[in-house]
Protein backbone atom coordinates (compact mmCIF):
# COMPACT_ATOMS: atom_id res chain seq x y z
CA UNK A 1 0.00 0.00 0.00
CA UNK A 2 1.77 3.19 -1.22
CA UNK A 3 2.20 5.75 2.00
CA UNK A 4 0.52 8.95 1.30
CA UNK A 5 2.67 12.30 1.70
CA UNK A 6 1.29 14.87 4.50
CA UNK A 7 1.33 18.35 2.92
CA UNK A 8 2.34 17.34 -0.59
CA UNK A 9 1.86 20.68 -2.38
CA UNK A 10 3.20 22.15 0.15
CA UNK A 11 6.51 19.85 0.21
CA UNK A 12 6.54 19.91 -3.66
CA UNK A 13 7.09 24.10 -3.39
CA UNK A 14 9.16 24.32 -0.53
CA UNK A 15 12.18 21.37 -1.89
CA UNK A 16 12.58 23.57 -4.77
CA UNK A 17 13.80 26.78 -2.62
CA UNK A 18 16.23 25.12 -0.63
CA UNK A 19 17.80 23.98 -4.13
CA UNK A 20 17.42 27.79 -4.42
CA UNK A 21 19.65 28.75 -1.46
CA UNK A 22 22.07 25.90 -1.91
CA UNK A 23 23.24 27.15 -5.44
CA UNK A 24 23.14 31.02 -4.37
CA UNK A 25 25.32 30.04 -1.39
CA UNK A 26 27.69 28.38 -3.41
CA UNK A 27 27.49 31.67 -5.54
CA UNK A 28 28.09 33.75 -3.10
CA UNK A 29 31.07 31.52 -1.62
CA UNK A 30 32.37 32.02 -5.26
CA UNK A 31 32.64 35.29 -5.24
CA UNK A 32 34.10 36.22 -1.96
CA UNK A 33 36.72 33.62 -2.43
CA UNK A 34 37.42 35.68 -6.41
CA UNK A 35 37.27 38.90 -4.28
CA UNK A 36 39.51 37.59 -1.54
CA UNK A 37 41.92 36.43 -4.48
CA UNK A 38 41.57 39.74 -6.09
CA UNK A 39 42.43 41.70 -3.09
CA UNK A 40 45.04 39.34 -2.14
CA UNK A 41 46.92 39.57 -5.41
CA UNK A 42 46.42 43.38 -5.12
CA UNK A 43 47.88 43.58 -1.54
CA UNK A 44 51.18 42.00 -2.76
CA UNK A 45 51.48 43.69 -5.43
CA UNK A 46 51.74 47.07 -3.05
CA UNK A 47 53.70 45.08 -0.53
CA UNK A 48 56.35 44.08 -3.05
CA UNK A 49 56.28 47.35 -5.21
CA UNK A 50 56.70 49.37 -1.85
CA UNK A 51 59.98 46.95 -1.14
CA UNK A 52 61.38 47.17 -4.27
CA UNK A 53 60.98 51.41 -4.10
CA UNK A 54 62.31 51.46 -0.78
CA UNK A 55 65.49 49.05 -1.60
CA UNK A 56 66.17 50.42 -3.96
CA UNK A 57 66.07 54.33 -3.30
CA UNK A 58 68.17 53.31 -0.02
CA UNK A 59 70.34 51.06 -2.02
CA UNK A 60 71.52 53.95 -4.81
CA UNK A 61 71.70 56.39 -2.40
CA UNK A 62 74.68 55.53 -0.48
CA UNK A 63 77.34 54.89 -3.11
CA UNK A 64 75.51 57.90 -5.59
CA UNK A 65 75.39 60.52 -2.78
CA UNK A 66 77.77 59.57 -0.37
CA UNK A 67 80.12 57.34 -2.36
CA UNK A 68 79.90 54.59 0.23
CA UNK A 69 79.60 51.09 -0.89
CA UNK A 70 79.21 47.87 1.93
CA UNK A 71 77.40 45.03 2.22
CA UNK A 72 73.99 46.91 3.28
CA UNK A 73 74.02 48.65 0.05
CA UNK A 74 74.67 45.01 -1.94
CA UNK A 75 71.90 43.46 0.00
CA UNK A 76 69.24 46.25 -0.73
CA UNK A 77 70.06 45.94 -4.05
CA UNK A 78 69.67 42.60 -4.23
CA UNK A 79 66.75 42.66 -2.05
CA UNK A 80 65.22 45.04 -4.40
CA UNK A 81 65.55 42.53 -7.40
CA UNK A 82 63.94 40.23 -5.43
CA UNK A 83 61.43 42.38 -5.07
CA UNK A 84 60.96 43.17 -8.53
CA UNK A 85 61.02 39.94 -9.00
CA UNK A 86 58.13 38.60 -6.93
CA UNK A 87 56.51 41.63 -8.23
CA UNK A 88 56.59 39.60 -12.11
CA UNK A 89 55.90 36.50 -11.25
CA UNK A 90 53.90 36.04 -8.06
CA UNK A 91 50.13 35.95 -9.81
CA UNK A 92 52.10 32.72 -11.96
CA UNK A 93 52.56 31.17 -8.55
CA UNK A 94 50.97 27.90 -7.28
CA UNK A 95 49.11 28.86 -4.43
CA UNK A 96 51.22 26.87 -2.00
CA UNK A 97 54.22 28.26 -3.29
CA UNK A 98 52.98 31.76 -2.74
CA UNK A 99 52.15 30.67 1.07
CA UNK A 100 55.35 29.57 1.42
CA UNK A 101 57.02 32.54 0.45
CA UNK A 102 54.50 34.69 2.13
CA UNK A 103 55.21 32.28 5.32
CA UNK A 104 59.21 32.98 4.74
CA UNK A 105 58.55 36.84 4.59
CA UNK A 106 56.96 36.88 7.28
CA UNK A 107 59.54 35.15 9.75
CA UNK A 108 62.32 37.24 8.60
CA UNK A 109 59.96 40.28 8.87
CA UNK A 110 59.76 38.95 13.23
CA UNK A 111 63.23 38.29 13.23
CA UNK A 112 64.28 41.70 11.96
CA UNK A 113 62.19 43.28 13.77
CA UNK A 114 62.89 41.59 17.08
CA UNK A 115 66.75 42.59 16.31
CA UNK A 116 65.67 46.01 15.64
CA UNK A 117 63.76 46.58 18.79
CA UNK A 118 67.16 45.51 20.71
CA UNK A 119 69.10 47.50 18.53
CA UNK A 120 67.44 50.26 19.23
CA UNK A 121 67.10 49.98 22.89
CA UNK A 122 70.67 49.56 23.09
CA UNK A 123 71.47 52.43 21.12
CA UNK A 124 69.26 55.02 22.47
CA UNK A 125 67.93 54.17 25.43
CA UNK A 126 70.97 52.55 27.60
CA UNK A 127 72.41 56.10 28.77
CA UNK A 128 75.09 56.13 31.40
CA UNK A 129 74.22 56.74 34.73
CA UNK A 130 74.87 60.68 35.88
CA UNK A 131 77.77 62.26 37.33
CA UNK A 132 79.39 58.27 37.30
CA UNK A 133 82.54 60.22 35.09
CA UNK A 134 82.90 56.52 33.46
CA UNK A 135 85.72 56.02 30.91
CA UNK A 136 84.16 56.69 27.23
CA UNK A 137 85.69 54.38 24.68
CA UNK A 138 85.07 55.87 20.60
CA UNK A 139 85.50 53.05 18.02
CA UNK A 140 86.64 53.99 14.76
CA UNK A 141 85.25 54.66 11.79
CA UNK A 142 88.14 55.20 9.15
CA UNK A 143 90.00 58.34 8.00
CA UNK A 144 90.91 60.68 4.85
CA UNK A 145 94.41 61.13 5.33
CA UNK A 146 95.26 62.71 8.63
CA UNK A 147 91.80 63.88 9.32
CA UNK A 148 89.20 61.50 10.40
CA UNK A 149 85.88 60.69 7.91
CA UNK A 150 82.48 62.08 8.68
CA UNK A 151 81.04 59.29 10.67
CA UNK A 152 84.35 59.22 12.59
CA UNK A 153 84.14 63.01 13.41
CA UNK A 154 80.34 63.09 13.85
CA UNK A 155 81.44 60.09 17.16
CA UNK A 156 84.17 62.22 18.40
CA UNK A 157 82.14 65.30 18.82
CA UNK A 158 79.68 63.19 20.71
CA UNK A 159 82.54 62.07 22.64
CA UNK A 160 83.80 65.69 23.28
CA UNK A 161 80.27 66.44 24.53
CA UNK A 162 80.21 63.94 27.43
CA UNK A 163 84.25 64.60 28.43
CA UNK A 164 83.13 68.24 28.70
CA UNK A 165 79.80 67.12 30.75
CA UNK A 166 82.06 64.32 32.92
CA UNK A 167 85.27 66.49 33.36
CA UNK A 168 86.82 63.20 35.42
CA UNK A 169 86.53 60.48 32.57
CA UNK A 170 88.89 59.24 30.90
CA UNK A 171 88.66 58.77 26.96
CA UNK A 172 90.06 55.62 24.89
CA UNK A 173 89.87 55.92 21.11
CA UNK A 174 89.72 52.63 19.35
CA UNK A 175 91.46 52.11 15.53
CA UNK A 176 94.62 50.62 13.92
CA UNK A 177 96.05 51.30 10.80
CA UNK A 178 94.07 49.97 8.01
CA UNK A 179 96.29 49.39 4.67
CA UNK A 180 95.06 52.05 2.74
CA UNK A 181 95.44 54.45 5.28
CA UNK A 182 98.40 56.70 6.32
CA UNK A 183 98.21 56.50 10.24
CA UNK A 184 96.28 54.71 12.71
CA UNK A 185 92.76 56.10 14.05
CA UNK A 186 93.39 56.53 17.09
CA UNK A 187 96.40 59.00 16.54
CA UNK A 188 94.03 60.99 14.18
CA UNK A 189 91.10 60.66 16.66
CA UNK A 190 93.33 62.11 19.85
CA UNK A 191 94.48 64.66 17.62
CA UNK A 192 90.83 65.35 16.50
CA UNK A 193 89.81 65.45 19.89
CA UNK A 194 92.26 67.83 21.21
CA UNK A 195 91.43 70.10 18.39
CA UNK A 196 87.57 69.87 20.07
CA UNK A 197 89.40 71.36 23.43
CA UNK A 198 90.32 67.90 24.93
CA UNK A 199 93.47 67.58 26.80
CA UNK A 200 95.77 65.29 25.68
CA UNK A 201 96.21 63.62 29.78
CA UNK A 202 92.72 61.91 29.55
CA UNK A 203 93.00 60.26 26.06
CA UNK A 204 94.73 56.75 26.07
CA UNK A 205 95.12 55.58 22.57
CA UNK A 206 94.09 51.99 21.90
CA UNK A 207 96.00 51.36 17.96
CA UNK A 208 96.01 48.16 17.42
CA UNK A 209 92.48 46.61 16.65
CA UNK A 210 90.82 46.30 13.52
CA UNK A 211 87.35 45.25 13.99
CA UNK A 212 84.93 45.82 16.78
CA UNK A 213 85.47 42.70 18.71
CA UNK A 214 89.43 43.42 19.06
CA UNK A 215 88.02 47.44 19.83
CA UNK A 216 86.65 46.11 23.02
CA UNK A 217 88.80 43.22 23.27
CA UNK A 218 92.00 45.35 23.68
CA UNK A 219 90.49 48.26 24.93
CA UNK A 220 89.62 46.30 28.14
CA UNK A 221 93.19 44.64 28.44
CA UNK A 222 94.46 48.53 28.20
CA UNK A 223 92.15 50.07 30.80
CA UNK A 224 92.38 46.23 32.72
CA UNK A 225 96.11 47.31 33.47
CA UNK A 226 95.07 50.86 35.48
CA UNK A 227 91.84 50.51 36.63
CA UNK A 228 91.64 46.91 37.36
CA UNK A 229 87.57 46.82 39.38
CA UNK A 230 86.41 48.51 36.13
CA UNK A 231 83.16 46.81 34.94
CA UNK A 232 81.42 49.61 33.38
CA UNK A 233 82.70 51.68 30.22
CA UNK A 234 80.58 54.26 28.39
CA UNK A 235 80.47 53.41 24.08
CA UNK A 236 80.47 55.82 21.90
CA UNK A 237 79.39 54.89 18.08
CA UNK A 238 76.58 55.43 15.97
CA UNK A 239 73.48 54.36 17.15
CA UNK A 240 72.76 51.08 14.90
CA UNK A 241 76.68 49.50 16.23
CA UNK A 242 75.75 50.20 19.66
CA UNK A 243 74.13 46.39 20.43
CA UNK A 244 77.05 44.97 18.78
CA UNK A 245 79.91 47.01 20.80
CA UNK A 246 77.99 46.12 23.92
CA UNK A 247 77.81 42.20 22.96
CA UNK A 248 80.90 42.39 22.69
CA UNK A 249 81.75 44.16 25.50
CA UNK A 250 79.90 41.86 27.84
CA UNK A 251 82.05 39.05 25.99
CA UNK A 252 85.61 40.52 27.96
CA UNK A 253 83.46 41.03 30.90
CA UNK A 254 82.33 44.94 30.79
CA UNK A 255 78.78 46.56 30.96
CA UNK A 256 79.01 49.03 28.08
CA UNK A 257 76.36 51.91 28.23
CA UNK A 258 75.68 53.97 24.73
CA UNK A 259 76.22 57.43 23.75
CA UNK A 260 74.52 57.22 20.06
CA UNK A 261 76.42 59.33 17.29
CA UNK A 262 73.89 60.72 14.63
CA UNK A 263 73.68 58.77 11.64
CA UNK A 264 71.88 60.59 8.21
CA UNK A 265 68.76 59.13 7.60
CA UNK A 266 70.19 58.50 4.26
CA UNK A 267 72.45 56.17 5.56
CA UNK A 268 70.80 54.02 7.72
CA UNK A 269 68.79 51.27 5.98
CA UNK A 270 72.18 50.37 4.56
CA UNK A 271 73.75 50.44 7.69
CA UNK A 272 70.68 49.02 9.54
CA UNK A 273 70.82 45.91 7.45
CA UNK A 274 74.54 45.49 7.27
CA UNK A 275 74.78 45.40 10.98
CA UNK A 276 71.44 42.35 11.35
CA UNK A 277 74.46 40.24 9.51
CA UNK A 278 77.03 41.99 11.43
CA UNK A 279 75.43 40.85 14.65
CA UNK A 280 74.27 37.51 13.52
CA UNK A 281 78.09 36.75 12.53
CA UNK A 282 79.34 38.00 15.89
CA UNK A 283 76.92 35.64 17.75
CA UNK A 284 78.24 32.94 15.86
CA UNK A 285 82.08 33.85 16.40
CA UNK A 286 81.70 34.64 20.30
CA UNK A 287 80.08 31.08 20.71
CA UNK A 288 82.35 29.10 18.88
CA UNK A 289 85.11 31.01 20.55
CA UNK A 290 83.61 30.44 23.92
CA UNK A 291 82.82 26.44 23.39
Amino acid sequence: MQRQRIFPGKLDAILPLFGLCRQTRLGLNDMTKKKVERLAQGASRLLFGAGFAFCLVFGLIPPLVFGIWNSGVVALLLAALVFLLLLQIWKALSSSLRRGIALLLLFLLAAAGTLSVRMVRQGWFSPPPPGTNLPVVVLGGGIRGDRPSLMLARRLQTAALYLKENPEAICVVSGGQGKDEEYPEAQVMAAYLEELGVSSRRIWQETNSSNTRENLYLTQQLLGDTLPDLREIVVVTDGFHQLRAAFYAADVGLKAYSIPSPTPWALLPSYWLREWMALSAAWVTVNLANG
